[in-house]
């Protein structure tokens, strides 16, 4: 209706100022509509119609990972000219890098400054507690609760350990009972803390990732009690550009995982 009754007004002469500055704002609208229609057209073409680029992603280090594989496996299959990049590392070093537009999506675990971001809350969780010896007295139990572990030679994550205590769920499951805490070492991925646990220099708090008693013959997860669980979500910068493989990552996301 807007634009019948601009066209009308051009038409007969009478239009004001104001209506040809609409005029001019709606035509302009309308050409961006249509060159980034051009645009995907041309991508499209270029490949010969084959949806193809790459996707850079990065992520914590989580078994529920896999979630998100099956999703990557199925594009790929459809689309095998898409590519999908990953870096692994904690929030400091994958907000970094999303900041700066070396990725185009980051997937940690919260709770973190969520704020700033776009983001897709996954229904994926991971759980806490302590990676040890098989040897140790504590693994000999189901689960760990926070006094068992005072005075303890513990491995932190060195991003959970300098982190806000209201902004992090590990502190505060801790809560007073965190300056207690024996903390000989820290890490940023979990490699080779586990080296560390193996070495005899302490035990890793952490979430229960490739680490299990079923696939480690010397080492062992044991959670918390009461549990302590982290969710992921998926974040990306606001005002973000898609290639055409990332929007459909997002919209294949979306789809799976926003319900």
């Amino acid at each position: 209706d807007n634009v019948r009754g601009l066209i009308k007004d051009i038409e007969a002469g009478t239009y004001s100022t104001e209506t040809g500055v609409k005029a001019n704002d709606m035509i302009t609208k309308w050409l961006d509509q249509v060159l980034l229609l051009e645009k995907t057209k041309a991508e499209f073409s270029a490949m010969g119609g084959v949806l193809a680029g790459d996707v850079h992603i990065g992520c914590a280090e989580t078994k529920s990972f896999y979630e998100l594989s099956l999703i990557f496996a199925a594009i790929q299959k459809q689309y095998p000219d898409v590519h999908f990049h990953l870096y692994s590392g904690n929030d400091e070093d994958v907000l970094h890098r999303l900041d700066s537009g070396i990725l185009d999506f980051g997937v940690l675990l919260e709770p973190f400054d969520i704020s700033r971001y776009s983001s897709l809350r996954l229904p994926l969780k991971e759980r806490w507690g302590l990676i040890l010896l098989n040897s140790h007295p504590l693994a000999r139990q189901p689960s760990i609760k926070k006094e068992e572990l005072y005075g303890l030679p513990l491995i932190f994550s060195r991003q959970a350990q300098n982190a806000n205590p209201a902004a992090n769920g590990v502190i505060s499951w801790f809560g007073d009972g965190f300056p207690r805490l024996n903390i000989v070492a820290t890490f940023n991925l979990l490699f080779n803390a586990v080296m560390m646990v193996k070495a005899g220099v302490g035990s890793v708090v952490s979430i229960d990732r490739i680490i299990t008693s079923g696939n480690e013959d010397d080492i062992c997860f044991r959670p918390f009690e009461p549990p302590l669980e982290s969710r992921l979500a998926m974040i990306w910068k606001k005002d973000r550009l898609f290639s055409n493989p990332a929007r459909l990552l997002l919209e294949r996301m979306e789809s799976s995982f926003d319900k």
